[in-house]
This record gives C-alpha cells, structure tokens and sequence, in this order.
C-alpha cells in the first residue's frame, strides 16, 4: 500500500464507519475555525457509499449497462425473511421440523453467507460437517431464487461493484485514503488493488493525535463505580476546559448506555430530567442510537397496530396506552383517560376487545367523563378493521397502517420537539420498506404485516442528528479508536470483555474461519484485533484513563492483558462516590434538619372524612396508613384478572349467604328435610349469581358459572351444616343491614353482614369473612384492628341487649365462629367473656356491659386521634401492614436503617 501522498482536490477518504465520514470534515472544519492553517475539509464517505456513487454515475453516463447490475439490492430485512423462506423450505421434510427455530438459523445462514462472500471461503461439501451441508444446501437455495429475480445481498453488490471498477468502469480519483481500518478483508484488499491497477495512489490516515498519550490504569469496586468515575472525570474537565473534546470509551455501550446517560444528565442536563425536557439538546452525545421500536413516539405507533391486529389483547396494554401521549386526545382528555383506566380495571376482565372498551367508554361518557375524542376514535378505527381484507400485499399494507394510525389520532395532540419529527419520519420510511417485501413474503395478515414493520423498526438504529459539538462523546471502542480528543477514558478493560471473546459461525468449518482469520474467529484473531484497536486508542487523545472493575455481582474479575503494565493511579474519593456516601457525608457533617412530621392538619370544623370502619381499622393498625389512604385518598389501581378476583368472590359468597338467610330462623331451617334443603340452598345461589351477573360490566362465561354455581352450592351446604349446631334459637333480623352512627365526631357508615335476634330478644351481630384465617384477638386490645362490629354494638344498637359479636369463617375446609359473646354456648366454639380471660382481664374487664364500655372508649381514643391530624408511622408488627395500600409511603426500609444507626450509636455509647 502506498504511503506518500498528501492530500489534495481530488482525493476520497474511504472511512471505515459512518461516523467516522461524517466526524473527520466537522473536526477539520472546527481546527481551521480556531486558526489552524492550512487544514483542508476532506471529501470523506463510507466503501459502500463510494462504491455506491461510482457506479450510479457510471450507470448514468452509460459506461455500464444496468443489465450488468443486480435489478435489486436486498434490505437487511428482506435477506432476512428470504433466509428465512429458504431454511423453512429445506426443514419443513425434516422429521425433526418441528425441533428447528428457522428464524434463528436463518439468521446465522445471513451471517454464515456474508462470511463467504466477503472473506472468499469455500467449504468443501464431502469433508463438511452436517451442520456446514446442511448451510450450503440453504445457501443454494438462496443464491438459486436470487438469481431467478435478479437479486443481490449487500455483500454481492459489493462483489459486483469492486468487479466493474476492474474492468475499467466508473471515474477514479487520484488518490485515496483510508481511515479507520484495523485490517482489509479479502473484498476491500481487491478493492485496493485494483485503485492501484487504475493508477490511483492509496494512502493510510492516521486519524489520531500524532504520538501516543500517557496512560494511566484504574481499578475500581465494579462496572458502576467505573460509569461513576468516568463521568466525574469527563464532567470535570469539560467544566474546567470547554474547549476540550472529552471522550468516555465502553466495550459494553449497550448495557452502561442507560446508567451513563443517567449520570450525564444529572451532572450537565438536569432540566433534561423533566418529562417536558426530555428530548432537550444535551451537553453530550451518545454514539448508539436506540431501536427505532423502542422510541416513544414509534413505540405507540407499533403498539396501536398491534392491538387493532387482534381481537383481544391484555387489558394492562391498552391501559399503558391510555395513560401515554402520541394518540389521540392526548393532552385534553388526560385526565379522563387516567380516569377510564380506572374504569376499566373495575370493571373488565385482564382480556378484552376493543368493542367491549368502547362499550364502556360510551357508558361512562353518560355518567359524565368526557373522553368523546377517544372514544369516537376507536369507533372509527373498529370500522376500518371491518372493512379491511383478511390478507394483503406488504405494499397495500403501508397505506392501510397509515389509516389506522390516522383513524387512532396519531401523533397526537402534541407539537413534535425536532427529536419527533426525526423519529416519524424514520417511522415512515420503514412503512415504505414493507413495499419492498411483496415478491419474498407473498400477502400478509395484519398482524404479519405489523410483526414485519417492528421488526425493520427494531432493526433500525435511530441516532437523532446532534447540533453542535457536544463537550463529551460515548462511543464504542471502534468508534473511539478513530476519534480525535483531548481526553479520553477507556472503561471496561477486564479480560472477559477485552479482548471479547470469540464467536465463530457455527455453520462453517471452524479450521477454515481460522485459517482464513475471519472476525472473531478464534482467541489469537480477537487478541490481534483488540492490539490493533487498543494502539490507536493509545494515539486517540493526549490525556489517556484505563479503567477495569475488580468485581460484578458475586464474581472476581481480571483486568485485561492489554492493560496489564500501565501505570496505577490511585483513585480520588470523589471519582467513584455513590449518592449513599453523599447523603452519609452530609448526615456526619450535620447538613441535615430532623423534623418530627407524625402530625397532620387537623380534621376542620365540617370536614367529612370517609373510609367508614376501614378508617379505624388502619388508624389502629399505622396511624400514617389511615391518613395516606383515607384523608388523602392515596389508593392503587385494581388489577384486572380473568373470571373473579378474591374481592368479587368474597361478594359473590356474601350475595349467597344473604340470599339463603334473609328472612329465615333456625327453627325453620332445621324443620327442611334434605331434599327441600338442596333446593332452597340451589335457589340461593342461582338468585345471588343473577344478581351478581346483572351488575357485573363483563359478562361471564357459562362454563365459568356453572363451575361457579357448584362451588357456591357446596360452599352454602357446610356452612348451613355448621350453623344448625347452634343450640340457642335464633331468627335472622337483618343482612346487609346498613347504618350511619358518629364516633367521637367522625360519621361512619357500617354495613353488617348478619344480625340476628336470639330468644331472649338479644342481638348477634355476625361478618362473614372468607378468609384462610380468621382472628377476633384484637378486641381485647386498646387498639381494635377489627373495628366493625365492636362500634356496632357499642354505638349503633339504640339501648338494645347486645349477646355477642362473631366473624364467621365461611370456607369449604374449616367453617367456623370466631368471637366473644356474653355467656357460654350462644355460637360454637366462641367462648362466652367469663371463660375468656386469658385475653379480656376481669380487673379491667368485669363483666359484659365493662366491655362494651371499653370499646366505645377505644373506639373514641382513635376517633381522636383522627381528628387531630395524629399520622405516625406508628405499628407493633410489621406484618399488620402486609396488604397496605400505601406501604411504599410509609418508607419502611429507611425506619429501619434509622432504627439500627440510633441502635448502634446507643450500643456504641455504652
């Protein structure tokens, strides 16, 4: 290769990535604007775009016939699902067709195939492995139906180009020079050769600073203590030195990305962290795009097709739906949106169609949610589907998507940032891609024409355009090899990353990949490029920093032995701090206030406070729980499941039990024979699931209820067994029954389940729990986590005799009383108050009328606390507080760190 020509008028610099073309004439076009002289703006492109442009102008000046041509270069996608095609040909007379992932294996034949063509392999069928035959029968298949339609992969048009340029074809430059080549495979060698053979003088160019800089190893604890100081380090010298270009180099760019961008933004782009500033310009810039899938604007697009390709779909992806922009009325129906979210999530099952949605959100319109744009919406998207044919072309698809994403309103009501607009015109590219796919995929279904869409989306690495020049770079190593910086940090230099390790194509003989020296072929291969990178990394900037994790997760990790020798640099504190050494440095230097906030406002004169007992019961429970949960409403959202969530079956069993027993006494029960008695329990049952399903928005299926319907009939038949062992006659007075009562000034609105009236004229009150378990311990305590019946019969009974209070255990195993009532043998297995008191003491508790006056004290204690504004995160067992709603309010895990610092300082003064 020659080596003496300096740049001139009429040279190309063929860059080795695309980056590379577009950073070398911004760099030179930057040097010559700070005053260097004499700096020419290269004329730079990738091979495959000079090839490209040669060739085009060749065509167009008649040099080159377009017979001579591929009539089609195949997209990436288009090789792919052609691989496809023919691996699926190939396997499907297999025995074992079934055992074959032909997406998986015709991913591997594409690269196996490139493998082939640009390093000139030739596998030899008869000393082959069953693997490699089975390849060469694919690729023949491949090459066979390509040729029939005059098809090319990249790889072949490349060949083809590289050929023409031999014969002469096409204008040359006078000379060329490369940048950013570790090594030539075999194609880009003929490439230069025959540039060479032409008269055009080839040159390399050195793209880094001119002698190597001084570099220094760090170690650090693990990957993110290295994403930690290596954002320091960068942030420090680009505040300190704005002229400076900084560079962080990663191995690993895909997995730190989010954790570096992260940090970045918390250190230069703060305002960045706001949702509305999201897509703001930032100080630094990231060479990997995301997936086009996997931006939020294209995201919705594919998920809002996706959900108009099927019939049903999980109510949780349409609720994402909802409570996101880019469709629809997304900024002036939010609110309703969140609210018909809600809805939904009561109301419908975890699977629903779009029909049974629109039904709702047309119900819910007449109850006053104005959601009218959305709603009139997915009516019009419902009667496009109607009208649209089963299957189609990909190219006829393109326009029927198009209308669909119309009909949903997308992009919204929002004006596209520059960000947006990039990523929708992307979007609508890949949408022209699908016409490319006709002649190799036939016609599709709307789900394969959407499934065919994401994926050239998620194929497609979108880079927004960067104005400017950013302060800091992230880049790759192949990327930060051909840079030119002032600083650069290089992190992840452990072995098991660098060199990385080798992967051959497992469909080719792996002696042949490692006589040819194809990429990652074999350790020795990998070993020579990562040399290769790590010597112009060493030339990349003046100002070098290495760095490797000493451990990830539970494993010891090495450096690389590429780094191996550099000179150690001992780590500053501040390089690799996290925020939990921040917030303990601030706590020993007595930065922070403590402020004793278990006090809320006050309960105003007037002020309604709702959640009936279910207030009393987390006020007696955590103070902070009843507060969050009930006088600011803070509550989760219901999650939707298929047929009944235990809530809905715990009212199902409660309609049924109310169904049987209203108006019955035990007398007449016990005077049924078994036959009447089957039949009055079946009635029960059938009428309470008539009542159930009538008020129910989903309907269920039959099959679920007649599941349904013997469960509740046996369920029913034990437990009226348990009740006629009651020995005390009893008819039932009320069920269901409810009333309004104040405690200590605070309205409460109770329903109990069951009242009956004993011989003596007595009251029983009775809730039925469904429950595993079952525990009425709390009502001998001064904090009564069980609070309904003991404010009924202390508050609600209008001077009427009061015999006992009961929670029924109503389950197929195990029906059973739980309660204390005031003499012996009024419920089984409830001890009457003179034989309980091993929980309710006689000096405290003498006799029945003692304990009805303790709880109303009680009951009032907390009806006072309430009013006060008391909101401690206050408990005695933590475990009371495992079906809290607002559990992560209440900040449990700090408590507890609170708790061991006060521990250990007490224990460490004494």
């Amino acid at each position: 290769m020659t080596q003496a020509l300096a740049p001139s008028d009429d040279e190309i610099v063929l860059c080795a990535t695309a980056r590379l073309a577009r950073t070398l004439p911004l760099e030179a076009a930057a040097r010559a604007g700070v005053g260097e002289a004499g700096v020419p703006v290269p004329n730079t492109a990738t091979v495959s775009q000079w090839l490209g442009n040669v060739i085009e102008e060749a065509l167009l000046c008649g040099e080159v016939a377009p017979t001579a041509l591929p009539s089609r270069v195949l997209t990436t996608q288009a090789e792919a699902l052609l691989w496809e095609r023919c691996v699926r040909a190939a396997v499907d007379d297999d025995i074992a067709s079934e055992l074959f992932d032909a997406r998986g294996l015709a991913t591997e034949a594409m690269k196996a195939a490139e493998l082939v063509d640009v390093w000139t392999l030739a596998v030899d069928p008869v000393q082959a492995s069953e693997e490699s035959r089975r390849f060469l029968e694919w690729r023949q298949r491949f090459v066979d139906e390509a040729t029939r339609h005059g098809w090319a992969t990249s790889a072949m048009a490349a060949l083809r180009q590289v050929e023409l340029l031999e014969a002469g074809v096409g204008r040359m430059p006078a000379s060329v020079a490369l940048a950013g080549f570790d090594r030539l495979n075999p194609l880009e060698q003929r490439l230069v050769r025959a540039l060479e053979q032409r008269g055009v003088a080839v040159r390399e160019r050195v793209t880094g600073t001119e002698a190597p800089g001084e570099a220094r190893l760090i170690a650090l604890a693990d990957g993110a203590a290295e994403c930690r100081a290596a954002v320091h380090w960068a942030v420090e010298i680009a505040l300190a030195r704005p002229e400076a270009r900084v560079g962080i180099a990663v191995p690993d760019l895909a997995a730190r990305r989010t954790l570096l961008t992260r940090l970045l933004d918390h250190a230069l782009d703060v305002a960045a962290l706001r949702p509305a500033q999201a897509q703001r310009q930032r100080h630094y810039n990231v060479s990997l795009g995301l997936p086009l899938s996997e931006v939020p604007l294209v995201a919705t697009a594919l998920a809002l097709l996706r959900l108009a390709a099927r019939r049903e779909f999980p109510q949780q992806d349409f609720g994402s739906l909802l409570n996101g922009p880019w469709w629809g009325s997304d900024l002036s129906e939010v609110d309703a949106r969140a609210r018909l979210d809600a809805l939904m999530r009561e109301r419908l099952p975890a699977r629903c169609s779009l029909a049974r949605i629109v039904r709702l959100a047309r119900k819910a319109i007449v109850d006053g949610l104005a959601i009218h744009g959305m709603t009139d919406r997915l009516e019009h998207v419902a009667r496009l589907l109607d009208r649209l044919p089963p299957r189609q072309a990909p190219s006829a698809w393109r326009a029927s998507l198009l209308r669909l994403l119309e009909a949903f309103g997308w992009p919204g009501e929002r004006t596209l940032s520059s960000h947006d607009f990039q990523a929708r015109e992307a979007f609508v590219e890949g949408l022209e891609s699908l016409g490319g796919l006709d002649d190799i995929t036939g016609t599709l279904s709307l789900g394969e024409a959407v499934a065919r869409l994401a994926e050239a989306c998620a194929a497609h690495l979108f880079q927004p355009r960067t104005e400017g020049r950013p302060r800091i770079q992230v880049l790759g190593l192949l990327e930060a090899a051909g840079e030119r910086l002032d600083a650069l940090w290089v992190m992840g230099m452990n072995d098991a990353l660098w060199p990385p390790a080798p992967n051959p194509s497992p469909l080719l003989p792996a002696a042949l990949q490692r006589s040819a020296r194809t990429p990652n072929a074999c350790a020795e291969v990998q070993f020579e490029f990562a040399r290769a990178i790590h010597a112009r990394l060493l030339q990349a900037a003046p100002e070098l920093v290495f760095s490797h994790a000493l451990r990830e997760g539970e494993s010891e990790l090495r450096p690389s032995p590429l780094v191996v020798g550099m000179t150690p640099h001992p780590v500053a504190p501040a390089l690799a701090g996290t925020l939990g050494d921040q917030v303990r440095a601030a706590v020993e230097a007595n930065r922070f206030e403590y402020l004793d906030d278990h006090l809320a406002p006050p309960v105003a004169e007037g002020e309604k406070v709702a959640g009936g007992t279910g207030l009393f019961r987390t006020q007696a429970i955590c103070p902070a729980w009843a507060y969050y949960r009930h006088r600011l409403g803070a509550q989760p959202l219901e999650t939707p499941t298929e047929g009944l969530d235990a809530r809905e079956r715990g009212s199902l069993v409660h309609k049924v039990l109310e169904c049987f027993w209203r108006g019955r006494d035990l007398a007449g029960v016990k005077a049924m024979d078994e036959a009447v008695l089957a039949r009055e329990i079946g009635d029960a049952v059938a009428a309470a699931i008539t009542q159930f399903t009538e008020q129910r928005e989903a309907p269920l299926t039959p099959r679920f209820l007649e599941l349904e319907r013997d469960r509740l009939i046996d369920l029913l038949g034990e437990w009226v067994a348990h009740e006629l062992q009651r020995g005390i006659p009893f008819a039932v007075r009320a069920c269901e029954h409810e009333r309004t009562v104040e405690v200590g000034g605070i309205a409460v609105r109770l329903i109990v389940d069951r009242i009956d009236e004993l011989a003596d004229g007595s009251l029983l009150m009775i809730d039925y729990k469904t429950s595993a378990t079952v525990d009425a311990t709390s009502w001998a305590a001064e904090r009564i986590t069980e609070p309904q019946l003991p404010i009924y019969a202390s508050f609600a009974t209008d001077g009427e005799p009061v015999s006992g209070i009961a929670l029924a255990r109503v389950r197929l195993a195990g029906a059973r009383f739980a309660g204390i009532t005031a003499e012996d043998g009024v419920l089984p297995g409830v001890k009457g108050l003179p034989n309980a008191r091993s929980l309710y003491d006689e000096t405290e508790v003498a006799d029945w009328n003692a304990l009805l006056s303790r709880w109303h004290s009680g009951l009032t204690t907390l009806a006072d606390e309430i009013r006060a504004g008391e909101a401690a995160v206050r408990f005695t067992r933590e475990q009371d507080l495992a079906w809290c709603e607002v559990a992560p309010i209440l900040r449990l895990p700090e408590r507890r760190m609170l708790y061991g610092r006060l521990l250990a300082a007490d224990g460490a003064g004494q």
